[in-house]
């Protein structure tokens, strides 16, 4: 019993300080660890035109992908890694997404974030 609440507690503890980090504070993630496209448009390799499709190679936890037009605008964000977002109803112009999250065990992590540029083109 002891043992499940403390394991509960140490997931709960590095959720919440995974929000409370610090993007200067976090490491860039490797680009052996994802893949994503720099264009996407009607011929887009996913399986619908304007998908912008993120694969991750690594173990990513408490993942968050937030992507934001070029006033800064939250245009799509999901906590769910499996997600896609489909810019098929955004204007064409240069869209910047940020992936944020953890990795290593419970025990030993650190925080990690990505941002790149998305050229949507229509």
């Amino acid at each position: 019993m002891f043992l499940k609440s403390f394991i509960a507690a140490t997931l709960l503890v590095s959720g919440l300080s995974t929000f409370a980090q610090a993007d200067t504070d976090r490491t860039e993630l490797a680009s052996t660890c994802y893949s994503a496209p720099t264009t996407i448009s009607v011929e887009s390799a996913g399986t619908t035109p304007f998908d912008f499709v993120l694969t991750l190679d690594c173990q990513i936890w408490n993942y968050s992908l937030q992507v934001k037009d070029a006033e800064g605008n939250v245009v799509f964000e999901s906590k769910d890694p499996a997600a896609v977002w489909n810019a098929a109803d955004d204007l064409a112009g240069v869209y910047t997404w940020t992936l944020r999250g953890s990795m290593g065990t419970t025990i030993s992590y650190y925080h990690i974030i990505k941002s790149a540029n998305v050229t949507v083109i229509k």
